[in-house]
């Protein structure tokens, strides 16, 4: 089947507010809601704003799917008919377990500046992820460094899922030869990404030189499900 085969089958998932958690949670009254609301799915009324102390940092909103799925994005909304504020840059994580996370589609990260009730599709650019817990990572927003009631709301947001067929090993072995493996840096960060069996440890640098924050002075690559395929120091 061709690409524009499968883009058609995948689907919006938008899990009810009680599948959903959060790095923190509005701590402040407003005129838009009270201290403590929150309402991320896709399509609410309001939305999701992080607590005060977190407007300098990377809020998240974090959604259980129910089960593993095959995920090919995220869709990201503003708070329900803003013009400016919101979140304008987000990364995705995901999870089988909850415990263990891995930034998804190489550590890239998505602009999701359009506003009012309009969706920000993300999707990945390098296939689907199975995974059953997602974050959606609040980098960047119009207001960063606001004191909330007075200069803004963070990240405020609204999200969902994309979710679609799961990829064939056949159709994953296709990709140019390429193989998934995971990243892990020294502060313990992991990232999946994709990569030739003949890439050479420059190469590989090369492929990730836009992930920031990564450590390269001693990192350990992971085939997907698999002992770890070459470690050591690489600066």
């Amino acid at each position: 089947m061709g690409a524009s085969g499968s883009r058609s089958k995948i689907r919006e998932l938008n899990p009810p507010e009680s599948a959903r958690s959060y790095s923190s949670i509005k701590d402040f009254r407003d005129h838009y809601s009270a201290a403590g609301h929150h309402d991320s799915r896709l399509g609410s009324r309001t939305g999701w704003t992080p607590a005060r102390h977190e407007l300098h940092g990377e809020p998240w909103v974090q959604i259980d799917a129910g089960e593993v799925v095959s995920l090919h994005g995220v869709v990201v909304q503003s708070w329900r008919g803003w013009q400016v504020h919101g979140v304008s840059v987000v990364r995705v994580e995901t999870s089988r377990d909850g415990r263990a996370w891995a930034r998804a589609d190489d550590g890239r990260t998505w602009d999701t500046r359009r506003r009012w009730n309009g969706r920000n599709a993300c999707r990945f650019a390098y296939g689907a992820v199975l995974c059953r817990h997602v974050r959606v990572v609040g980098v960047d927003y119009s207001d960063r460094g606001g004191d909330g009631t007075h200069r803004g709301h963070g990240p405020s947001m609204r999200c969902g899922l994309l979710v679609g067929p799961a990829p064939s090993p056949a159709a994953e072995h296709a990709r140019s030869g390429a193989m998934a493996v995971h990243v892990h840096d020294l502060s313990g960060t992991s990232y999946r990404v994709h990569v030739d069996p003949t890439d050479s440890v420059d190469s590989l640098k090369l492929k990730l030189d836009h992930v920031s924050g990564l450590d390269w002075r001693r990192v350990r690559l992971f085939a997907e499900g698999e002992r770890p395929i070459e470690s050591g120091t690489m600066a």
